[in-house]
């Protein structure tokens, strides 16, 4: 779970950069962010594959068990409100490309799609744990 934390942590840190350049500039060094976006995407994969391994275990040990891991529950919560910045902030990137017309509609995932709202009732339900979600 400390990898995959370490992992968002990054990508938080990669889009808080594209956003500030996106903001100040209106344009991105696309090379650069690209590969750097490439070696994000296959961190949190990584870590995602290692976490789906431990699940079951994890999910099958009583709510006692569980509550004798503080720090992995402070973990998760921590992990999963990271998660849900990181989303959101990944759709304000999307949308400023697109007033920047640094991409074209049909290329932009967030058009049409689920809300954050929708993205915490979902970690909500698979984990049991609420996460608190300041904004859409």
């Amino acid at each position: 779970m400390e990898a995959h934390h370490e992992a968002c942590s990054e990508a938080w840190m990669l889009l808080s950069e594209q956003n500030a350049r996106l903001q100040q500039e209106g344009t991105l060094n696309w090379g650069s962010f690209v590969d750097r976006q490439k070696k994000m995407l296959a961190q949190l994969g990584t870590s995602l594959a290692q976490i789906r391994a431990n699940r079951t275990s994890w999910l099958s040990l009583s709510a006692d068990a569980k509550m004798e891991h503080p720090d992995m529950l402070s973990l998760l919560a921590r992990t999963q409100e990271l998660g849900l910045r990181i989303l959101a902030l990944h759709r304000e990137n999307e949308q400023l490309m697109l007033r920047n017309g640094l991409v074209p509609v049909s290329h932009v995932s967030s058009i049409g799609s689920k809300s954050a709202r929708h993205a915490a009732g979902v970690y909500q339900r698979q984990a049991g744990v609420r996460v608190a979600l300041n904004a859409d």
